[in-house]
C-alpha cells in the first residue's frame, strides 16, 4: 500500500499536507509604486488575487522581502477588502528601511475571507515580496 501523506515542519509549524491543506506562495512585485499604497498579494500558482477561502485559515510562515531602492520598506497586513483599508490588521510592521533581501519569520494566522496585503511605506522603486503560507481548515 502506498502512503501519500506528506508532513512538514517549517519554523516550528507542523502539519500534514492532504486534500484540505496546501502550501501557498503569494507574491507582490513592482518597479514603480507610490508610497503608502496597498497591494493585494497574488497566488503564485494561479496569478489571481488571493483571498483566504471560506472555512479555511492561512498561516503565514515567513516572507522574503526584497528591496532595490534605498530606504524602501513596507508592512504585511490583512483586511476585509483588496485595497487594505477595511478592518486592516497589521501582521508585520517594518520599522527600519532596508536595501537588500530580508528573510522574516512571521507565524501569523489569517482568517477566512481576508485579503493579504503589502503596504508600501517608502518611495517608488523595485520591490518584491514573497509570502509562504499554509492554507488549512479553520
Amino acid at each position: 500500500m502506498t502512503n501519500n501523506i506528506l508532513a512538514f515542519d517549517v519554523g516550528g509549524v507542523k502539519g500534514i499536507i492532504d486534500t484540505n491543506t496546501k502550501v501557498k506562495r503569494l507574491e507582490f512585485s513592482s518597479t514603480s509604486t507610490a508610497a503608502s499604497s496597498f497591494h493585494t498579494l497574488l497566488d503564485r500558482d494561479t496569478g489571481a488575487i488571493y483571498q483566504v477561502p471560506v472555512g479555511k485559515k492561512t498561516t503565514i510562515i515567513y516572507c522574503n522581502d526584497i528591496a532595490q531602492i534605498e530606504n524602501s520598506s513596507g508592512d504585511i497586513i490583512y483586511a476585509d477588502n483588496q485595497d487594505g483599508n477595511t478592518n486592516a490588521v497589521i501582521l508585520f510592521a517594518r520599522t527600519t528601511a532596508l536595501t537588500a533581501t530580508n528573510f522574516i519569520m512571521l507565524l501569523a494566522a489569517v482568517p477566512a475571507q481576508k485579503y493579504i496585503n503589502f503596504q508600501r511605506s517608502a518611495l517608488a522603486g523595485t520591490k518584491k515580496v514573497d509570502v509562504y503560507a499554509i492554507e488549512e481548515a479553520a
